[in-house]
């Protein structure tokens, strides 16, 4: 998912190209109005883009009840402390409207029950 269209021609067009078009699906729109169907995944992919999610919290949620028993939840992430004031300047910088430690994550996807 991603709120950039090219980015998702892009992901189609390759997709299509590694003989996997019938087992991806690549969407326009959103993480905060996206309705995850449940167990219907199995992998959500998260790269560096969890860092502008507003509820991340939310999102891990979601992504875990749209799992498939025994899905993963491949995340990178940039990370940092807020309580730093660097940390706080590089968020504001990227349009991040806060950054989470490694320990955030953790914490986050543990108590959606993944771990």
């Amino acid at each position: 998912m991603t709120i950039n269209p090219k980015q998702v021609r892009i992901a189609r067009e390759r997709g299509g190209h590694a003989s996997l078009r019938d087992r991806l699906v690549f969407v326009e729109g959103e993480v905060a109005d996206f309705a995850f169907s449940i167990r219907e995944f199995d992998v959500v992919w998260v790269k560096e883009s969890s860092e502008h999610f507003v509820d991340k919290a939310k999102f891990v949620r979601d992504a875990y009840s749209s799992l498939i028993p025994g899905g993963q939840l491949p995340l990178a992430a940039w990370t940092g402390s807020m309580a730093s004031a660097r940390m706080r300047e590089v968020a504001r910088a990227f349009l991040c409207p806060e950054l989470w430690t490694a320990e955030g994550y953790a914490a986050a996807i543990e108590s959606a029950g993944m771990m």
